[in-house]
């Protein structure tokens, strides 16, 4: 974790301080922006919450700098409540609290933004939003590169008529593909919500396609694990995934430019979760 501010420039919503947390073993990045940093504690009590419910996983390690916030008292009484240990960088020593620690993955960016919604007095998307569309697009970009070799060793393992590991391509672990799934569903039933009753204008249409691009490539690349590896849908992830659909599938009625992206979307669901779309009635 690393806390960073105050910046002497104040956002719409006066924040002016960030703190981010990077995932020691994924790498997975979440940002909050504080108006005030005295947040902190309550921001990580609502973080090791979300982690706990989202990924039923348990947070046992938090790396900090020698920092007021993250030493406080009420900070260590809920490490200490939750069997966490608290590991501090030296005072005075200079620590690289972002060096690679585990394999290389994707970058996930920030969690949940309400993208297009909050502009600046020019009527132009805040800079917060803005740095959060260009990370999707390099998500974009390595979930494309990463769907070009994963289909290129598919095609060789047919040719072959078995499938050579050593030379397959490394995937993403399906709780990272998740992670993005989530993110993206949220988003483009999020900015499809908020334009449901007026005219979408062309920065949003681009961020609701970028958004189902992502989500179709990132179930591209879990089907591709789970037939090469033999590995099922982690339990209650169909049902939690068939819920974000359900609202993903209401919000994008009547938006006519998503509906050969819908499309395709359907047609790879149907492939990783078969039986899923005609339970739910989205068909």
């Amino acid at each position: 974790m690393d806390l960073w501010g105050p910046y002497k420039i104040q956002n719409l919503n006066g924040a002016h301080s960030f703190l981010t947390i990077v995932g020691d073993c994924s790498r997975s990045t979440w940002t909050y922006l504080l108006q005030n940093k005295y947040q902190v504690p309550g921001l990580i009590k609502d973080f090791l919450k979300m982690i706990s419910t989202q990924f039923q996983s348990h947070v046992k390690v938090i790396r900090t700098g020698h920092v007021a916030e993250f030493v406080q008292e009420t900070c260590g009484e809920m490490f200490r409540a939750q069997g966490i240990i608290h590991q501090k960088s030296v005072v005075g020593k200079p620590q690289d609290k972002f060096a690679p620690k585990a394999r290389k993955c994707i970058f996930i960016g920030y969690p949940i933004i309400h993208m297009l919604k909050s502009t600046n007095s020019r009527g132009s998307p805040c800079f917060s939003d803005i740095v959060a569309i260009q990370l999707y697009r390099i998500a974009f970009l390595v979930l494309k590169f990463l769907c070009l070799q994963a289909d290129d060793a598919l095609r060789r393992a047919e040719e072959l008529g078995s499938v050579d590991l050593s030379h397959f391509p490394e995937l993403p672990d399906p709780e990272i593909l998740h992670g993005l799934q989530d993110q993206a569903v949220a988003i483009a039933t999020e900015v499809c919500e908020a334009n449901k009753l007026k005219s979408m204008d062309v920065d949003a249409q681009d961020v609701c396609l970028l958004m189902l691009k992502i989500l179709e490539m990132a179930l591209h690349l879990e089907f591709c694990v789970s037939q090469i590896c033999g590995i099922r849908p982690v339990m209650g992830r169909v049902e939690e995934f068939s819920k974000q659909m359900r609202l993903l599938a209401r919000a994008t009625e009547g938006q006519t430019f998503l509906k050969s992206s819908m499309k395709h979307l359907k047609q790879i669901v149907s492939f990783m979760y078969p039986g899923l779309l005609q339970s739910e009635g989205i068909l």
